[in-house]
């Protein structure tokens, strides 16, 4: 899919949102191809959104296409006034909504599909995967709207009083929904790096014991 490669940035000399609203208006105005740049500039972000939020590539891809398509369709009820991103990702996040719904009643295998570059360090290659698929598995146990608001926000960079106004939620909200989500994640992975019982009891007498000596 072409969301995997580097989205291109504004023109020199333009703003990146001087550059949206005017692909908007060409559009508006009849050009349906204006609407190509949109795509271009976004697609790996609200990809990578999708992705990290199902855990499939695929649900990623189609969910990534629908996303662009209702934001064609709405395209004029778009506000100006609000960043093109913004209005973008809210829907973005809807259709993720939308299918999180969908797969409610099933259980899914999800596979992380962003992985980091080969290591020539096998051992160490083999620990990172294993540590970005515990990742991936313990954010994908957080309810569906604690999910997107940790995408949202630690993934996409958005701000709180930003991923307010794509959520519908008050930033109040989404700062104490961050703050569970967050602790969750965190109880979650300390399972994984706590060590055995058996290490600990380990660990504990060989301090007494260097501390009689």
């Amino acid at each position: 899919m072409a969301g995997d490669v580097d989205a291109p940035g504004p023109a020199p000399g333009r703003s990146r949102a001087s550059d949206d609203w005017a692909s908007v208006r060409a559009v508006l105005a009849g050009d349906r191809q204006a609407f190509a740049p949109l795509v271009e500039r976004y697609q790996r972000a609200v990809f990578n959104l999708c992705l990290r939020y199902t855990g499939q590539r695929q649900d990623a891809e189609d969910l990534t296409q629908e996303a662009f398509l209702r934001a064609f369709r709405a395209l004029g009820r778009y506000d100006s006034r609000r960043p093109f991103s913004a209005w973008l990702f809210a829907i973005a996040a809807n259709a993720c909504r939308d299918w999180s719904r969908r797969q409610a009643s099933r259980a899914r295998a999800a596979e992380l599909e962003d992985a980091p570059p080969l290591d020539p360090d096998p051992a160490k290659a083999a620990e990172r995967r294993d540590s970005l698929v515990r990742v991936a598995a313990a954010l994908r146990e957080l309810p569906a709207d604690e999910r997107l608001l940790v995408l949202l926000v630690h993934h996409q960079g958005f701000s709180l009083k930003e991923a307010a106004g794509i959520t519908g939620l008050t930033a109040a909200a989404v700062k104490a929904r961050l703050f569970r989500a967050r602790r969750k994640l965190r109880q979650r992975l300390a399972t994984f790096i706590t060590p055995p019982a058996e290490t600990r009891g380990q660990t504990a007498s060989a301090e007494c014991t260097q501390g009689s000596g």
